[in-house]
């Protein structure tokens, strides 16, 4: 136990400055976290943050075999493994993003809904194409994991709807009908208020009528 407490409290300090110097802060320690802590996934997810934007000889430094450890440790999974997922995910699927968004779906741990908020916020900011959120998401579905993908969708879609007066683009109206087909295959049901309000507006373009065929499949009478 005390040999245990020394080793995290070795991780919880500042790294000694020749494993700073081409590594960026903590360096090759980061693959020691999940061995050490496998109790405590987003204590490890948050220190990896600061470096998702380093690399070594192996590669990403919260990639690739580091991704997959992530995912296999326990605890909860909250917003920092959320957005090292969608920061993954977003550069499109490799064996090791499919692994651990596997594992984390098969165990339930995925942080589902915390991943549709940050893709949303993504797309919305127009860091994110909405075309490659699709990709995803069909990729899970792909995969069998429906309610995931819908729960992912679910937390996306608000950040989706166009301001009052701001024109609906054709793949959003694609992207609605894909949304109302994994709403049908796993019986979802709830409200959306956003999605409820776009559905409510004048008009009948394309993106409304979507709006209130999706709004009346989750509200059945």
């Amino acid at each position: 136990m005390r040999a245990a407490r020394s080793l995290i409290a070795a991780l919880l300090v500042a790294p000694p400055p020749f494993l700073q110097e081409g590594q960026g802060r903590h360096g090759k320690l980061i693959g020691w976290w999940p061995g050490v802590m496998p109790s405590h996934r987003e204590v490890i997810a948050a220190h990896m943050i600061p470096l998702r934007f380093h690399s070594d000889w192996t590669g990403d430094l919260t990639d690739g075999p580091r991704l997959t450890d992530l995912a296999c440790a326990q605890g909860p999974a909250g917003q920092a493994t959320a957005l090292l997922l969608v920061e993954r995910l977003a550069l499109g699927m490799s064996v090791y993003r499919r692994r651990a968004v596997q594992y984390l779906s098969a165990t339930g741990d995925l942080p589902a809904a915390a991943m549709g908020a940050e893709f949303g916020r993504r797309m919305r900011h127009s860091w994110l194409p909405l075309a490659a959120f699709r990709k995803i998401m069909e990729d899970f579905v792909h995969e069998g994991a429906h309610r995931e993908a819908w729960a992912m969708i679910t937390a996306a879609l608000p950040h989706l709807m166009p301001a009052a007066g701001e024109r609906s683009g054709r793949r959003l109206v694609g992207f609605l009908t894909f949304a109302r087909q994994t709403a049908r295959r796993i019986g979802a049901t709830g409200e959306i208020p956003e999605v409820t309000a776009m559905a409510g507006r004048k008009g009948s373009n394309r993106a409304v009528l979507e709006c209130r065929a999706l709004r009346d499949l989750l509200s059945p009478p």
